[in-house]
């Protein structure tokens, strides 16, 4: 089974147990970035919520998925300043694939592996619902932002506020 078929299995299982009233959608075409979700949900790219892997360095590694609106870029300054991690970096594809169990574009805002801390970004929270990947880059799930208090999701503010130098 690839990496892509197994995601997409894990989040069909995790959501059918935990009953979340999350709808998942498959498509032809991929639904990779937020910009290819949007435009084949007919929705806006803000409607997105993408997950963006970090691995903080200190005295270990720590992985660490930011859920975060399509149109926000997360400032890393701001993240190093709420979640002490020493330097936060952005996870390669293998690291990605490594901690999270899931590959570039098909990374979910949920399930994840045990060890890897998991945040939502306030701009989520501005929405009823928003669209985040469903572990394949064929599928995406519409999810009622209340999903992520019931799953005891953090909640962030690490947007930035103007563009440049962000992730």
């Amino acid at each position: 089974m690839s990496v892509e078929e197994a995601g997409y299995e894990r989040v069909v299982a995790f959501v059918g147990a935990n009953n979340l009233g999350v709808e998942i959608r498959d498509f032809p075409t991929s639904t990779g970035t937020s910009a290819e979700a949007a435009y084949i949900l007919g929705c806006s790219v803000s409607e997105i919520a993408k997950t963006i892997g970090f691995v903080c360095r200190g005295e270990s590694e720590t992985p660490l998925l930011i859920v975060i609106s399509g149109d926000k870029k997360v400032d890393t300054k701001k993240l190093g300043s709420i979640i002490p991690c020493g330097k936060a970096k952005v996870m390669t594809r293998d690291e990605l694939i490594r901690f999270t169990g899931y590959a570039p574009g098909e990374v979910p805002p949920f399930p994840h592996n045990r060890g890897v801390i998991a945040v939502v970004d306030k701009s989520v929270l501005r929405f009823f619902s928003v669209w985040g990947a469903a572990g394949s880059i064929h599928a995406v799930m519409h999810i009622p932002t209340s999903v992520f208090e019931k799953l005891n999701f953090l909640v962030v503010d690490v947007a930035e506020r103007f563009a440049g130098g962000g992730i």
